[in-house]
């Protein structure tokens, strides 16, 4: 957890809504949980950040990153895209992580995804491996998601693999969890959800 003063606010993406949080606060605008002189929690670019009436805020690291790329495949703008598009679906009831690692090193890719999966066992998850230099990836489920076996190969196959071998992995991950999403029946969005 790392807490600031505002007149320290970080040159990042989620800076201005970080900014224009703390004003609604300070005037006690609605869709902001609190009121003038509390604190307020936000979402700003897929971060949640605590906003105190003091002027600092709090940068809380959630327990696990949507995006964890081992291997920087990803450009830091495709990472944080993807990162706050992967926040969202947890908005849906879909907890949907990505793990990209340089090399298996001589493990089935499977057993990684195994291990990496630390899901809840009621709640529908989807997990994306991804070796860089092995170019191995699988979409792995909890089971809880409703989809079969032959449905998340078929994403694999048709979504993922084209966009992998152009070389447009961010493009590839996305498109593999709405293909996933389309399959599914879970909520649509609230309106206050991003």
């Amino acid at each position: 957890m790392m807490k600031t003063s505002i007149n320290r606010l970080p040159r990042a993406p989620f800076a201005l809504a970080l900014t224009m949080a703390l004003l609604c606060l300070a005037v006690g605008a609605p869709g902001l949980r609190g009121q003038p002189g509390d604190q307020a929690a936000v979402t700003a670019g897929g971060r949640h950040v605590v906003l105190h009436a003091d002027g600092t805020w709090e940068y809380l690291q959630p327990a696990r990153p949507f995006v964890e790329d081992r291997a920087a495949l990803l450009s830091i703008a495709d990472r944080t895209a993807l990162d706050a598009y992967l926040a969202s679906l947890e908005f849906r009831g879909l907890d949907a992580r990505v793990v990209i690692v340089e090399a298996l090193e001589s493990r089935a890719i499977a057993e990684l995804a195994a291990d990496e999966f630390r899901a809840e066992p009621d709640q529908p998850a989807l997990l994306v491996v991804l070796s860089r230099n092995d170019r191995h990836f699988l979409m792995y489920d909890n089971g809880s998601t409703g989809l079969s076996a032959p449905q998340l190969r078929r994403i694999e196959r048709e979504e993922m693999a084209p966009r992998f071998r152009a070389n447009r992995y961010a493009e590839g991950l996305r498109a593999g969890f709405e293909a996933a999403l389309a399959l599914m029946s879970l909520p649509e969005p609230s309106p206050a959800a991003p």
